[in-house]
């Protein structure tokens, strides 16, 4: 899945489809990608189609980083991108 294409479909996850330029979705979601192969998962993984929900998952965190009660990622995103790490 491209970039452009994990773009569009986290937009819709989360429900900003209008108002939020795709180059902001992009930086965020390229700290999410970061994140996820820091942590040792493949870059085929990363950008596979079944991969989309926890990128969109990724990128809610990161918009709620204003939030002080929600600072970080969220458990369910770790928790994934550790099974995805080794192989779950």
């Amino acid at each position: 899945m491209t970039t452009t294409e994990q773009i569009t479909k986290i937009k819709l996850a989360i429900g900003i489809a209008e108002g939020i330029p795709d180059a902001t979705i992009e930086v965020w979601l390229d700290e999410v990608k970061d994140f996820m192969r820091n942590a040792g998962v493949s870059e085929n993984v990363i950008n596979a189609n079944t991969t989309v929900g926890l990128l969109a998952r990724g990128v809610s965190d990161i918009w709620n980083y204003g939030d002080s009660d929600k600072l970080g990622f969220s458990k369910v995103f770790e928790q994934r991108v550790i099974q995805l790490s080794v192989g779950v």
